[in-house]
């Protein structure tokens, strides 16, 4: 009889516990699909945010990026002819700069269109923010060369005209890494993992 009480337990023990994660199961199922549901509405209605206003503002972040170093880059040549010592230098640093700005105005655009769905799983588009830092790189060395430049000019107006466009330089690039900055620090679920394996 003892047996029989026991595997009578066991038994129900067993079929208790099985029902009990069934419904545990199911429960997280239902949640899943729920979060799908107001995630999928989240991400519309975040979608028809950034069609209305969003969206003018992310592509004016590159352009005005694209514009500011344009404009830095035209200062420049326009600088270059009034010291032969210093103008090759100046005009090859503006040159740069604008090839530069270019591919740095790419990613930009390139991380601010990665869908938010996607942000929100893996995280921002690390393989152009890598692109931005490059860049970076790029216009510290150029802010760099224009400084070196700077100091070897002769006339103090032209000195005066080159540090005001260095400035500008540097506010363009601060601009970026701030931009860089707000890309690294978007919320991800997976973003963690995605940059361990990169």
């Amino acid at each position: 009889m003892t047996i029989m009480t026991n595997r009578l337990k066991n038994y129900l023990v067993f079929s208790v516990s099985l029902a009990v994660v069934v419904m545990l199961f199911s429960a997280i199922f239902a949640l899943a699909a729920s979060h799908e549901d107001v995630g999928a509405m989240a991400e519309e209605k975040m979608e028809e945010a950034r069609e209305r206003a969003g969206e003018a503002m992310e592509k004016s972040r590159a352009e005005e990026h694209r514009s500011q170093v344009s404009r830095v880059a035209a200062e420049l040549r326009e600088l270059a002819g009034k010291d032969r010592n210093i103008g090759e230098e100046i005009r090859e640093v503006a040159m740069e700069q604008e090839e530069s700005s270019e591919k740095a105005v790419e990613a930009m655009e390139s991380a601010e269109k990665r869908n938010a769905f996607i942000t929100f799983l893996f995280g921002t588009d690390y393989g152009s923010l890598g692109q931005l830092r490059s860049e970076l790189v790029t216009t510290e060395n150029h802010i760099n060369r224009l400084t070196g430049a700077m100091e070897r000019a002769s006339d103090q107006m032209l000195k005066d005209d080159l540090q005001a466009q260095i400035d500008e330089l540097q506010a363009a690039k601060d601009s970026v890494e701030s931009f860089v900055r707000e890309q690294e620090n978007k919320f991800s679920l997976f973003g963690w993992l995605v940059r361990l394996f990169q």
